[in-house]
Formats: C-alpha cells, structure tokens, sequence
C-alpha cells in the first residue's frame, strides 16, 4: 500500500478490491463494505478523509505527468512539421523520390483543395444571410452571467438558483 497518508488497512482494502478493473471506479460492494466495518466513526472518517487525500495527490501528480507528456508530444509535432516543411523546401514540387535500395517511394505528392478565409468579417456577415449552414453558432448559457440578475430577483424561466451545502475535505 503505498500511500502519503494513513489510511487503515481494512478500508484500503476494501476499496480496492471493488474497484471495477474496466472503470477503474470504487464499486457501490467496498462502499458497503465500509459500512461494515467495525471501528470508531471519527477514526473511519479520519482514514476516508487520507484516502481521500491520497487520491487527491495522485490527481496532482497524473495532471504534472500528462501536462509533461503533453509538452513532449507538442515538442516532438512541431519538430516533425518543422521537418516536413523544410524537406518540402527542399524538393520540387511534384517530384517523387524513391529510397535507392528498396525502390520504395519516400516522397509523393497529391492535389488538395482548402479554404483560405482572407477576410474573416466580410465572409461571416455574407454566409449568416446566404449560407448559414457555413457558419458555427452554437448558443450556450453562462451560468455565471445568470446568477447575478436571479439574486437581484429577476426571474428567468428555466433557470434556478439553488442553495447548497458542500463538502470541505482538508
């Protein structure tokens, strides 16, 4: 059990064995399993409360790793655009380059088409009136612009504000 905090062998193990290997998630048998568990409730809470951070510490350190994984796979595609790009400088356009000793073709080239928008402003006030289809739009609501005129008492239908207790875990 390799943990930063303390957490009581009965509860790390019950949680663990529940976790659904296809979810990764704690099943609703170690929840039970808790319930089952005969210590005191302040100490069952308490060792929750360091399973809880331990998770906690494992979120942080999986965000760092992806966030550095992520910079090495940015790192690794710019690099790898820099070089298609600088052989594509370097090679005439249409020309097909072929490896000498397996014959096989290392550089081809075929004919695309792509939209180019020059002027994004002139495009967008023509197409919302004859190709609306061409333009993204998607309305969504700010819950945050909607909390302000609701707690001033402005009613806005479908829209609630709703009191709510939340847990603090330290």
């Amino acid at each position: 059990m390799n943990s930063l905090y303390d957490i009581n062998r009965e509860i790390y193990e019950a949680l663990e064995a529940s976790v659904d290997p296809e979810t990764g998630e704690i099943g609703e048998a170690g929840l039970a399993t808790l319930d089952g568990l005969q210590m005191e409730r302040t100490v069952k809470v308490m060792h929750l409360v360091n399973y809880y951070n331990n998770m906690g510490s494992m979120i942080e350190a999986g965000r760092r790793e992806l966030g550095r994984l992520q910079a090495n796979v940015d790192r690794v595609a710019r690099n790898q655009a820099r070089l298609k790009n600088y052989v594509e400088n370097n090679v005439q356009p249409g020309e097909q380059i072929r490896d000498p000793e397996t014959d096989r073709l290392l550089i081809s080239w075929r004919k695309s088409e792509s939209t180019e928008i020059t002027d994004e402003d002139a495009a967008l006030a023509y197409c919302m009136e004859h190709y609306q289809a061409a333009v993204d739009v998607t309305p969504r609501l700010k819950k945050t612009e909607l909390k302000k005129p609701l707690q001033d008492g402005i009613g806005i239908p479908g829209v609630k504000l709703v009191k709510k207790n939340n847990i603090q875990i330290k």
